[in-house]
């Protein structure tokens, strides 16, 4: 993995007080503002996506696919180290990432660590945590609504790391039985009449959990769409990379927000608050509430 030059700044409206970063970070990012509310955390996501708007290519099917990249979101960026030193960076400043059982069961390996995301930098991250009060692992939930989870993935076995499960109340017995590490924290949710979690139920879940002031959402498009329909994400950390991935007629590649429509009888209007470059990849920051 590759060093990058310092991002170039476009454009960029502070909001919120700066964070306290080593200056390694700030040098390569500048300053990072983040936000803060009267009792309840701020709510960003993070996604990379193509020119056409695709955010995931599915499973890789080409030979040497696995060996050649990293993450699903790598086949998106290119392997672009400044995309990956963003994403490590909102890693390693929340206190708390939800992820979605779709994405650990795609890629069981990824252990959602800023160090492993962008490791010439992990040394500066722990600093950064470590400046911010925060423990030194960070913890995890994972949106698990039929269970579809194995204890002996790799992620439910890193030291020092918290992990719960927000699963429904019907599946949480099964998921019991299965004998999860003692750190994993089952957590049962009522489901709404359509069978699905309210987005509101489980950040009020994932707070429970891991009090703190910032929660990192990476549950995947369709939880994104939950997000956005209650009101619930507060900023959007979207690069944009320079390719074009195309769609066939049968393949399943989804964009940003899946299983809901707003425009035009419900518009979501973003606001653009800060904008970056990094060779060809542009690295966007939008606030929706």
């Amino acid at each position: 993995m590759k060093d990058i030059e310092p991002l170039t700044t476009l454009f960029e409206v502070p909001a919120g007080p700066p964070l306290q970063m080593p200056d390694e970070i700030s040098r390569l990012y500048g300053p990072l503002y983040m936000p803060t509310h009267d009792g309840r955390p701020h709510v960003i996501s993070d996604y990379v996506s193509t020119l056409d708007g695709v955010v995931s290519l599915g499973a890789p099917s080409f030979p040497g696919a696995g060996a050649s990249h990293g993450s699903p979101g790598d086949l998106i960026n290119g392997l672009n180290a400044a995309d990956q030193m963003v994403l490590a960076l909102v890693h390693a400043v929340a206190d708390v990432v939800l992820i979605g059982d779709v994405g650990v069961r795609g890629n069981p390996h990824d252990v959602r660590r800023a160090d492993a995301i962008y490791p010439p930098l992990a040394k500066a991250f722990q600093q950064a945590r470590q400046g911010l009060g925060m423990p030194p692992q960070l913890p995890v939930a994972i949106l698990s609504p039929e269970g579809g989870l194995d204890p002996a993935m790799p992620l439910f076995h890193v030291s020092g790391v918290r992990i719960a499960v927000i699963t429904t109340e019907s599946t949480a017995p099964g998921l019991l039985r299965r004998g999860f590490p003692k750190h994993v924290t089952l957590i049962p949710l009522p489901t709404r009449p359509d069978g699905l979690f309210s987005a509101r139920a489980v950040l009020t879940a994932v707070q429970a959990f891991q009090p703190g002031r910032l929660i990192l959402s990476d549950a995947g498009p369709r939880f994104m769409a939950h997000l956005i329909a209650e009101h619930c994400l507060d900023e959007l950390f979207l690069t944009i990379a320079p390719q074009l991935a195309g769609r066939g007629e049968t393949a399943h590649r989804p964009g940003l927000v899946q299983g809901k429509e707003f425009a035009p009888l419900d518009p979501r209007w973003a606001k653009l608050v800060s904008a970056k470059q990094a060779g060809h990849h542009l690295l966007l920051r939008y606030a929706l509430n």
